[in-house]
């Protein structure tokens, strides 16, 4: 790859999260595999399948949905013979409860992780990781009881064992630290496809355009330096500098979310190459004709828009994310309808004949997007908690509710990068999409519920938290019992165009965002994943 790195310590700053889901019961035990049940080989084919998580990656960062920056050249030319969806957006801007929703296609409250907690001791971490229990498994216990050899490796903390998401892997590699580079986690898989049998599941998670490591690279990839292609795309975005201010004060925070994007651009490239060797493995072994190939993100990144150059928010760039599917003998197609991370899963295992799939589809909240009988829904997503921040994503429209009161509507006809808010215009609109998003998070809480039997397990929410949200569900009519009451005349809080996204300790300059004028804005929620 030609590229020198320094890999040095691991900067994040975060905080060990102390929320709670509802009641304070007590902790579930810690994650375990359900009891071992003897493979069923299932009827017909066994293919393979291969899932590619690549963290940290925004959808409009690769080539293949109009990035003009080569960062993606050997994912573009997949996705010339795999279905490509361009509207799918993740269920939560980190990467514990995004992945867990991916495994078990359903909305974080229902499986109760809400957050990373890799700095937390290691009790706490078993008590706010995944729990696999009999309503609501990851898929890789389902493919394992069916006779699938599954290898998991991954890069960061927040994706390993102790999180419950490698459950039902026989094979795993994870880092020794909180972060490696990809090329290690790479290195593992080739070695283990050189010896397993088929069928096989592989999940391969890359971490390079995360921080860390990418702010540690000494050189970017020589294609993918600042230049003035990223600087349009900068202006376009409103990536640059404060609109307020001294020029040099400008000048340096402009530099540096070039260079920064310069660096996030050579992650993604680094990734590209991991998958490049990958293909090249299974197309040496003769695994590729019969192997479905899923390439998703967990959540985006900011980059500097909205100036917030991490991830958390729930703008856009946080949520939408690329979601690649090649399943053998289907023909190449691109498909407008939008979709969650949930509905990953569900789609790719319903396109490929002879994946195990009754069990999953019956848990899975999210369902096959290529069905005909499949209705496009307003799309959910959340930040973690401790921010207070969900959206939902129709056609036409992104409403974000904030549980500081400062919401906001935005017409994705006319503002694709969330500049205006146009909620007090468009009044009803945001009534019915709040009331919409506060019922899906009433549903999943009594999931949540009910699959673990009247106990909370997971990430907690503060009482205060709790306390709002339920005022906010019974200002809209939802008791308990789940009755509605008529929609109420009073109209809720929004932002003035262009005001921050409702986080008023970082002080923006520009008002286009959340995050700190001199171009940080870290993610700040937990332990940053």
């Amino acid at each position: 790859m030609g590229q020198r790195m320094a890999w040095f310590g691991l900067l994040i700053a975060g905080v060990a999260v102390q929320l709670a889901l509802g009641r304070q019961d007590a902790p579930a035990a810690p994650p375990a595999a359900a009891p071992a049940k003897a493979p069923v080989p299932p009827a017909g084919p066994r293919p393979n399948l291969v899932l590619i998580t690549m963290d940290t990656t925004r959808a409009d960062h690769l080539g293949c949905y109009g990035y003009p920056r080569r960062t993606t050249p050997q994912i573009d030319a997949f996705a010339a013979e795999a279905v490509v969806f361009d509207h799918c957006y993740s269920a939560l801007t980190h990467t514990t409860p995004s992945h867990t929703s991916i495994f078990t296609g359903v909305y974080p409250f229902e499986h109760g992780v809400l957050a990373c907690s890799f700095r937390a001791d290691e009790k706490v971490q078993q008590q706010r990781a995944f729990v696999s229990v009999a309503g609501l498994r990851s898929y890789t216990e389902i493919l394992a009881e069916q006779g699938w050899q599954a290898g998991g490796f991954v890069t960061a903390a927040t994706t390993k064992k102790i999180t419950g998401l490698g459950v039902g892997f026989a094979a795993w590699g994870e880092p020794t630290k909180e972060v490696r580079p990809g090329a290690e986690a790479l290195e593992e898989a080739l070695a283990w496809l050189d010896t397993v049998p088929e069928p096989f599941f592989l999940w391969a998670h890359f971490f390079d355009a995360h921080v860390p490591p990418r702010e540690q690279y000494e050189e970017v990839h020589p294609e993918l330096a600042p230049d003035a292609t990223l600087r349009e795309v900068m202006a376009t975005r409103r990536m640059g500098p404060p609109r307020r201010g001294n020029g040099s004060a400008a000048a340096r925070v402009l530099r540096e979310r070039e260079e920064d994007i310069a660096r996030y651009d050579t992650g993604l490239r680094l990734i590209d190459d991991h998958f490049a060797a990958l293909r090249a493995k299974l197309e040496a072994r003769g695994a590729w004709p019969h192997t479905t190939v899923v390439i998703t993100g967990d959540h985006g990144e900011g980059l500097g828009q909205h100036n917030f150059v991490q991830h958390g928010p729930v703008w856009a760039e946080g949520v939408h994310v690329p979601f690649l599917l090649r399943v053998p003998g289907r023909a190449p197609e691109r498909i407008e309808t939008l979709c969650s991370t949930i509905d990953v899963l569900p789609t790719a295992i319903a396109a490929t004949a002879g994946l195990p799939a009754e069990e999953f589809l019956a848990q899975a909240r999210g369902r096959d997007v290529l069905a005909a009988e499949f209705e496009e829904r307003p799309v959910y997503s959340m930040s973690p908690p401790t921010r207070g921040e969900f959206s939902l994503t129709t056609r036409r429209w992104r409403w974000i509710h904030r549980e500081s009161g400062k919401h906001a509507l935005f017409d994705r006809s006319k503002d694709p990068f969330e500049l205006k808010d146009v909620a007090a215009d468009h009044p009803d609109v945001a009534a019915g999409l709040d009331r919409q998003l506060l019922e899906l998070i009433r549903e999943q809480r009594a999931r949540h519920l009910e699959l673990y039997d009247g106990k909370q397990h997971g990430t907690r929410l503060s009482a205060e938290a709790e306390a709002r949200l339920r005022a906010e569900l019974a200002e809209l009519g939802y008791t308990e019992e789940g009755d509605e009451a008529p929609l109420p005349a009073k109209k809720r809080p929004t932002n003035e165009a262009d005001d921050d996204d409702g986080d008023d300790d970082h002080g923006d300059d520009d008002g286009a965002g959340d995050g700190e004028p001199d171009g940080g804005g870290a993610e700040g929620d937990d332990d940053g994943g």
